[in-house]
């Protein structure tokens, strides 16, 4: 999708935070996964409640503890595991009370629905938008966003 390098540093981007703050992430997207970085402060999804869609995810576990349901099966996440859920199947993640747990969630294909925790990358070195929401070129600059035609 942005088929552009991109550098920045995780804990400088803007997150997204919910749930009183116990839910905060910021994504970064690359041509064919979108990557969530979360910080779960005491928050957990609502017991037996699972949730599925049509991603593979992956979840690599920085810091913290965390529970995750997939299916029937219970899995116990540590700094250092990973976890890979496939598609479809029904999970849900319990981080341990009283425990900040930083986690990387990967998922492929990209969830479009996510894209706007990767705002801050997307919106780089590209055109304004209108007021309808499509992009702006300047008119006669011969550009095609995002790549400039070579100056002879």
């Amino acid at each position: 999708m942005p088929s552009l390098p991109y550098h920045a540093r995780v804990a400088d981007l803007p997150r997204e935070s919910r749930f009183d703050g116990t839910y905060q992430r910021v994504g970064v997207v690359s041509d064919n996964a979108l990557w969530s970085f979360l910080w779960l402060d005491g928050w957990e999804w609502p017991k037996g409640m699972h949730h599925q869609h049509a991603h593979d995810q992956i979840i690599y576990v920085i810091s913290g503890r965390l529970d995750e349901s997939v299916g029937d099966t219970m899995y116990h996440l540590e700094a250092g595991d990973v976890l890979y859920i496939p598609a479809n199947i029904p999970h849900t993640g319990h981080p341990i009370k009283g425990e900040t747990t930083h986690l990387i969630e990967g998922f492929a294909p990209i969830r479009t629905d996510y894209l706007y925790i990767a705002e801050h990358q997307l919106d780089q070195n590209v055109p304004p938008r209108d007021l309808t929401g499509a992009r702006v070129e300047k008119a006669g600059s011969g550009s095609r966003w995002p790549f400039e035609n070579p100056k002879s």
